[in-house]
């Protein structure tokens, strides 16, 4: 992000809203915090460190799993907001998820980031929701927090599946704020979309260059379910170290047996025969894919939803944020929406707007996130 853009966006907000210097200071932490640049690491110089904490949770199965905690400067009990990882194998250490908490952190919030296994695994699953339950059970019992400020941010795979959680009845009124930022609506159309890139809505097609992990998560995912004469396990193993970007990767992909490597040729090279696989799977499991979506219980949706969506997104395109949102908006229930033009998938997109544009774009999100978090 240029380096301008701060000081501009401190002059449109000084002159049109005379805003106290407190607003003006959560305004630039934030907006750095999630839209990086050279901007930020002046920021931070310029701003007070919070601590962090390498902390856990446990299951209901009485495991004990990794949660990052950034900690406000502030003593005693303080509001809190739970961020949910989206399916990457960096879990809890996620580089956007941590700068997001270390800044939500400095304007006086406690960020707690748990690591959701399945999804660190890049694993869409049903008990993700339970796990999604349970951190926010043990959140809300703590004695450091305040228990009626707790804020729910999921992002990705993991934002559709936390929307479920806050349904379960042992969550009912606890989350104050939910925010689902990047997430699906429709998880069948979701997975169509990672291998083919095309989208529609509203009478409008819409074109991608789809994510070079799409299929990978697509078949990561269901490979059980497709009959062929190769290794799950080490194919498996294989998908992993790809999204890892691992330097060992092409090394394990050439200690594959022939059969392995021609399957995933298959699935990752030949499009229209990817496609074909991926539809016959579909079609074996619709009622597993129909139970995570958000399409089919938007109906049972009682509190007020925030989500934000990036339109150069390749691997969950914006189209299903605009989905969710009217639908959401046709039965009367509350929803707050912004789709903003800076962002892909998990991190500032190209930018092509201009140096107006962005400012633009910068001060809607600004207003946005603002009334999201301090209203």
């Amino acid at each position: 992000m240029d380096i301008l853009l701060i000081p501009a966006l401190l002059i449109i907000l000084m002159v049109f809203t005379w805003r106290p210097l407190r607003s003006v200071f959560r305004f630039i932490v934030l907006v750095t915090s999630v839209v990086p640049g050279r901007t930020l690491s002046i920021v931070n110089a310029l701003t007070p460190k919070v601590a962090v904490e390498v902390a856990s949770y446990t299951t209901g199965n009485g495991d004990e799993v990794p949660m990052r905690i950034w900690h406000p400067r502030s003593s005693g009990p303080a509001p809190a907001i739970i961020l949910y990882q989206g399916a990457s194998p960096a879990g809890e250490n996620h580089e956007i998820l941590n700068r997001l908490a270390q800044g939500l952190a400095k304007v006086g919030f406690k960020v707690f980031i748990p690591r959701l296994p399945r999804l660190k695994e890049v694993l869409i699953r049903e008990e993700t929701v339970e796990r999604i339950i349970e951190i926010f059970l043990q959140v809300h019992k703590r004695q450091d927090i305040l228990s009626d400020r707790i804020t729910t941010i999921g992002f990705s795979f993991g934002g559709s599946l936390m929307v479920k959680a806050c349904l379960d009845p042992r969550m009912n009124g606890l989350p104050a704020k939910v925010l689902s930022y990047g997430s699906y609506f429709d998880l069948e159309k979701t997975l169509k979309f990672v291998l083919t890139g095309e989208c529609s809505h509203g009478g409008y097609s819409y074109s991608f260059d789809p994510h070079e992990w799409g299929s990978i998560v697509f078949f990561h995912n269901y490979l059980e379910n497709i009959d062929g004469d190769f290794n799950s396990k080490a194919i498996h193993s294989y998908f992993l170290t790809l999204v890892k970007e691992d330097e060992k990767a092409d090394e394990n992909y050439a200690a594959l047996s022939e059969e392995d490597r021609s399957f995933i040729d298959l699935i990752t090279k030949d499009r229209e025969k990817s496609l074909e696989t991926a539809l016959t799977v579909l079609s074996k499991l619709r009622s597993t894919v129909e139970s995570l979506s958000p399409r089919y219980f938007t109906a049972n949706i009682n509190f007020p939803l925030y989500l934000v969506h990036g339109t150069e997104d390749n691997m969950i395109p914006f189209t299903e944020t605009v989905a969710f949102s009217e639908t959401l908006e046709e039965q009367g229930a509350e929803v707050h929406t912004f789709i903003s033009g800076l962002y892909s998938h998990d991190e500032a997109g190209s930018g092509e707007r201009g140096f107006v544009g962005r400012i633009d774009e910068l001060w809607r999100l600004g207003r946005f996130m603002n009334n999201f978090i301090f209203r």
